[in-house]
């Protein structure tokens, strides 16, 4: 079960970065990229 409690907070942390990056105007692709370097890790 310890996969669901990794898995459980990545929507809030997608949804929190996308209203970070609209609050501040940045785009899509740098979210993309963070993501992108989250999940290479």
């Amino acid at each position: 079960k310890k996969y669901l409690l990794f898995l459980i907070p990545i929507p809030i942390r997608m949804n929190t970065m996308i209203r970070i990056s609209n609050r501040h105007g940045y785009s899509i692709y740098r979210i993309a990229s963070v993501l992108i370097v989250i999940w290479g890790s």
